[in-house]
């Protein structure tokens, strides 16, 4: 089950929620906008909201539906328009479980390129030899990697084969410009760097793909709760207030993370940073950053543990996850010398 803030509560000693990548608490404003939406318009606020949207994506090219979420918007997509059912998805190993598992539930035959150097040519060569495949890519995985989107919807588009980005981490995090990546599908969720609340989210579809398919427009995507509108609506309207490299997180966590004794930093890309304690397991790390109230991820077969900020974070929350990972890193590293003494 995933956790909310509201886990964390009882246990914050810091007072922040070092894992923006998995779940972010909504802005004040926010939070007010969802208490104030029953007063208004539900047609007049969800065309704001869509405007609000393709703004956002720089996405003139397509059509967009408010969903209660990136997977909810892929359930759709897979739906009605990019159909996977017998045929391969090429996706990399860097992709959630759920996902995959959504994409093999609608009968998908799953194809790994693994993520490394010269991502676009392996896809690319993968393409080529599997006839009807479908791409499925995130923009920004779980572990802050980039990956090279338009190159890689450059060469599917020369081969027709559809592209699905999975912009769950990306979007409030990156500078998203779908009219030049120029995917046929774009993913989108709102509770992550957006700051919007939990229940929001938006599926794109390129109006090339859908007047492949002889659609004038795109459905609904079902989400009718006035407050979620509201509070993504306004949630994207205070990135615009922030203007350009509003997605930027302070670079401050990775520098404060590389100056303690014992931990090495995996990799570091818009706010999202993957770190090991030596000698230690992830999931002790974990543990230890957890009950001091700090919020993370814990990959056991990688043996990383992310910490994550964004543009909203504050420096006093940046020197306080360092402070704790400091802390749990000396705590360890002694707990390992006692039993080895």
């Amino acid at each position: 089950m995933q956790k909310t803030l509201e886990d964390y509560g009882a246990k914050v000693r810091v007072r922040v929620a070092a894992d923006t990548a998995c779940i972010a608490k909504p802005l004040p404003e926010v939070r007010r906008a969802v208490r104030e939406a029953e007063d208004r318009d539900f047609s007049e606020l969800f065309l704001e909201v869509c405007a609000r949207l393709k703004k956002l994506a720089h996405a003139d090219g397509y059509e967009v539906t408010p969903t209660s979420g990136a997977t909810h918007a892929l359930q759709i997509a897979l739906v009605k328009y990019v159909p996977v059912r017998g045929r391969t998805v090429i996706t990399t190993d860097r992709e959630y479980n759920g996902i995959v598992k959504t994409l093999e539930e609608a009968g998908a035959k799953i194809e790994v390129v693994p993520y490394s150097a010269g991502l676009a040519g392996r896809f690319k060569a993968a393409m080529e030899k599997s006839h009807g495949a479908v791409v499925f890519i995130s923009d920004l995985t779980r572990y802050g990697e980039a990956i090279p989107v338009k190159e890689i919807c450059s060469h599917a588009k020369e081969l027709g084969i559809p592209v699905i980005v999975d912009g769950a981490q990306g979007i409030g995090r990156l500078e998203v410009n779908l009219d030049e990546t120029k995917p046929d599908i774009y993913l989108a969720s709102g509770h992550k760097a957006l700051r919007a609340p939990e229940g929001t989210g938006a599926l794109y579809v390129s109006k090339e793909l859908l007047g492949r398919l002889g659609l004038r427009g795109i459905s609904n995507g079902e989400t009718h709760n006035k407050g979620l509108l509201a509070g993504l609506s306004e949630a994207i309207r205070l990135r615009e207030e922030q203007g350009e490299g509003a997605g930027q997180a302070p670079p401050a966590l990775e520098a404060g993370l590389r100056g303690i004794p014992g931990v090495k930093v995996a990799g570091s890309s818009a706010g999202i940073v993957t770190f090991m304690v030596e000698g230690a397991a992830a999931t002790a790390v974990h543990d230890a950053l957890e009950q001091e109230g700090v919020a993370c991820t814990a990959d056991e077969a990688t043996g990383i543990v992310r910490v994550s900020v964004d543009a909203y974070s504050r420096p006093e929350e940046v020197a306080a996850i360092t402070e704790v990972v400091r802390e749990t890193a000396d705590r360890l590293n002694r707990l390992m010398e006692m039993r080895l003494s």
